[in-house]
């Protein structure tokens, strides 16, 4: 893959404006404060109960710490006059760090959105997410050209989970951009500063949107301040490094993305159900829409763009939690919609199930780590031994608890 896209946060940047400018002294701002503390425990109702009535997650919740099992559900009530809301209840939710994985690409989606809208605005042009968008890196004979759309994207960042597709709509944003970004939503604990896949890194691309009255060069905001690195997130009893050597120690993630599980599942509350929240992002409705019908995609929907294997196959690799839900009722009776992923051995499920026939309606996030061995960066996970059947089973247990005949 020619060079995507994204080296390091501050090594050059683009304003919002149309010119390009490199960092001065005056665009660094010093280190922001430390982020928030986790929401304490004592908001969040017990969610172990529902859990522990069926055997399987039982046994499954005995090892919960080893496995770095959370779980954290959300449930939309409204009494008669009075505004909706969310009751949650958790399980070990953000007891302990987790790799978020595949998940943050929603954040990356909707904060391209957002710039999207308001460069419609700045511009007084009718830009889409379908609008011609255009990477070019290099010069002369090293000159490389990539078109593509916002929207195309999307849709194979969220249903195929495509890295590629995901590191673009990162470089359209900028690191720092997105990071003052989801600030402004209230994820103020969500960390992404690196590119997901294996990146050949060299320099920045030059983006274009091209509408059709005119270019529009994509610029960068810089000067928003990067959560600092925390100390050491150790995982494991050993890892592969590098040059492929098996390094007795466990792995330090203190360099890696993070999110949540409850800033995961806030970000798919604001787009699924903006009723429920004060701060959600300032995407155009007709995206919001779009984006609404991406996340309710399978990757068999897609047919030759998705990956050359089974489609039930693909499906439940992909988003399991999502087609664990949707089979507990007749096809299409319940809707499902949200966008999780696994790496390092870590399986994270972020999703908002409703059922048409009552309106009733959860959003459900959950993790575990699947890594028997104690060696991370390994390829040698145990997806299909642990966390498969764990998450589908969780999919059965909390559709049945929570969209099944009321009592």
């Amino acid at each position: 893959m020619w060079a995507l896209f994204l080296v390091a946060a501050v090594a050059s940047a683009c304003s919002t404006q149309p010119r390009v400018r490199s960092i001065v002294a005056a665009d660094i701002v010093a280190p922001p404060p430390p982020p928030p503390p986790p929401s304490p425990v004592d908001e969040i109702a017990d969610l172990e109960p529902i859990l522990r009535s069926d055997p399987e997650l039982a046994a499954w919740m005995d090892d919960a710490q080893k496995r770095r099992l959370q779980v954290l559900v959300a449930v939309p009530e409204k009494e008669e006059g009075a505004q909706p809301t969310l009751r949650r209840m958790g399980y070990r939710a953000d007891a302990e760090y987790f790799y978020p994985a595949s998940a943050v690409k929603l954040c990356l989606a909707t904060a391209a959105l957002e710039k999207l809208d308001e460069m419609r605005e700045s511009y007084g042009v009718k830009l889409k997410p379908s609008t011609p968008l255009r990477f070019v890196t290099g010069e002369g004979r090293t000159r490389r050209v990539l078109d593509t759309s916002l929207g195309r994207d999307i849709e194979l960042a969220l249903v195929i989970s495509d890295n590629d597709a995901a590191n673009r709509l990162f470089a359209f944003v900028g690191t720092e951009e997105l990071a003052e970004r989801l600030d402004r939503v209230g994820l103020k604990r969500t960390r992404i500063v690196q590119t997901l896949g294996e990146v050949v890194r060299g320099p920045e691309p030059m983006i274009e949107l091209r509408a059709p009255s005119m270019t529009i060069p994509v610029g960068r905001r810089i000067g928003f301040p990067l959560t600092p690195a925390p100390p050491p997130i150790l995982v494991g009893r050993a890892h592969v490094d590098a040059q492929g050597r098996t390094v007795a120690a466990p792995l330090d993630f203190a360099d890696k993305n993070a999110a949540p599980l409850r800033e995961l599942q806030d970000l798919l509350v604001t787009i699924m159900r903006p009723d429920l929240v004060a701060e959600r992002p300032a995407i155009a409705a007709a995206d919001r829409t779009e984006l609404i019908e991406v996340l309710a995609r399978l990757p068999s929907a897609l047919g030759g763009r998705s990956r050359a294997r089974a489609p039930t196959a693909r499906d439940r690799d992909a988003k399991p939690l999502h087609v664990a839900i949707a089979q507990t009722a007749p096809p299409g009776a319940i809707k499902v919609s949200g966008k999780g992923g696994r790496a390092y051995g870590f399986s994270v499920e972020n999703v908002h199930a409703v059922d048409t026939r009552t309106g009733r309606s959860f959003f459900a996030a959950a993790t575990i780590l699947s890594n028997e061995n104690g060696t991370m960066n390994d390829d040698r996970y145990d997806y299909e031994s642990v966390a498969n059947p764990f998450i589908s089973r969780l999919g059965v247990v909390l559709a049945q608890k929570l969209l099944g005949p009321q009592g």
